[in-house]
């Protein structure tokens, strides 16, 4: 009688964790914890990121990504990542500058071009990432930025697409910043980009954007910044093919 009630509650178990679920071996359950990002708000349909990247800060301060860097050659990267990608497409900013496009891992890297012959010969200025190596990501409040990164020291409004982003610095030596895209009714987190900025931020273009000064005392009186129009930010729908992202 006994064993056949330890074998109902066995029975009674598996059923019970095949109803509500179990984890795996890593402790994860699934995709349940990705933070979905709503469609056409900057991420492409073209080549769709699916992996996960690896991210590490170095002792330099340096953010490495998937082997990458800001600041790197295009070939230098191909000499050394043999599964780097041959497949790209050019993306147009608003002052008339080209920047190709590669997807790898899970993030997105934009490299300098030539626009007369349309090669990726230069360096690379932008990568698009799922998180930063401090764990800001999208789907979490603009809180979280100001609090892995200090006051923002800029913010602008891509004119093109009315998509609003606010600047962190990340590593002033390096000369690198955060540019994070954000829903302006929520403020959550919406994209993340890891930038080589080269100057002072200044206007470029079109008319620079006041930021709003309600996002500002929303976030504790956040130091209001400068002004920015960041060019790989602000890229225009000139071809159908090409997102305005």
């Amino acid at each position: 009688m006994e064993q056949q009630f330890v074998q109902a509650l066995a029975v009674v178990l598996v059923i019970v964790a095949l109803l509500f679920g179990v984890g795996s071996s890593d402790g994860s359950y699934g995709a349940a914890d990705d933070v979905a990002v709503a469609p056409g708000v900057g991420e492409p349909h073209w080549n769709p990121v699916v992996a996960r990247s690896s991210m590490l800060r170095d002792t330099t301060g340096t953010v490495i990504v998937d082997g990458v860097h800001i600041g790197e050659h295009l070939e230098d990267i191909r000499l050394r990542i043999s599964d780097w990608p041959t497949a790209s497409r050019l993306v147009h900013v608003e002052n008339g500058q080209v920047r190709r496009e590669f997807s790898y891992g899970g993030s997105r890297y934009f490299f300098t071009t030539d626009k007369e012959n349309s090669t990726a010969t230069d360096t690379l200025v932008e990568i698009r990432v799922e998180k930063t190596p401090e764990d800001v990501q999208p789907g979490q409040t603009l809180r979280y930025a100001r609090d892995a990164y200090g006051s923002a020291h800029a913010a602008f409004v891509n004119q093109t697409t009315n998509r609003h982003y606010v600047v962190f610095h990340d590593n002033v030596s390096l000369q690198t910043t955060w540019v994070i895209g954000y829903n302006t009714d929520t403020l959550v987190i919406q994209s993340i980009s890891l930038v080589r900025d080269t100057a002072a931020p200044k206007a470029r273009g079109k008319r620079a954007v006041s930021a709003e000064s309600s996002l500002f005392s929303q976030l504790d009186r956040l130091t209001h910044p400068r002004v920015a129009e960041y060019e790989v930010q602000n890229r225009s729908g000139a071809d159908d093919n090409i997102d305005p992202s």
